[in-house]
């Protein structure tokens, strides 16, 4: 007995592009006039945020930004202070040339988030990020199935 296959086409998405970049951004923080002499950094954290995306015929992009924060020991020896910076950041895929638009997906990692200190009230905050970005397009594909199945297979 022979098996027959069956052919459907279905519509399912597909990957027009998956590609991973990465951007380092660079922020000068002055500091307020309430707020005492830098005398050390102590640590630096954040948190990017996502804000939009746009598929452009022959292109993707997404933007946003980290928002970062920096915890310095103050020259006078008073208590710890934090400073607060949002270092914006845009990123741009080439896509193949599609028919319509199609879905984007990006993951944002932060990498790595630092400061120095430049004088007693400045500092320099760099932030580093990796983007895996993802464009999905409607595709039409052949889905092979068993037509009938004899009992003894």
């Amino acid at each position: 007995m022979q098996l027959q296959w069956e052919k459907t086409l279905i519509s399912a998405m597909g990957v027009a592009v998956r590609e991973v970049q990465n951007q380092e951004q660079t922020l000068e923080v002055r500091l307020a006039e309430d707020m005492p002499d830098i005398g050390h950094i102590i640590c630096g954290w954040g948190q990017p945020l996502l804000r939009g995306k746009g598929w452009n015929g022959d292109s993707m992009s997404v933007s946003g930004g980290i928002m970062a924060w920096i915890l310095y020991a103050p020259e006078d020896g008073s208590d710890p202070r934090c400073v607060e910076g949002w270092l914006p950041f845009q990123l741009k895929w080439n896509l193949p040339k599609t028919e319509h638009d199609g879905v984007i997906r990006c993951d944002i990692l932060l990498r790595g988030v630092d400061a120095r200190v430049l004088s007693a009230r400045k500092m320099m905050l760099r932030a580093q990020i990796s983007a895996m970005g993802e464009a999905l397009e409607s595709q039409e594909v052949a889905c092979v199935s068993c037509g009938e199945v004899p009992q003894h297979i």
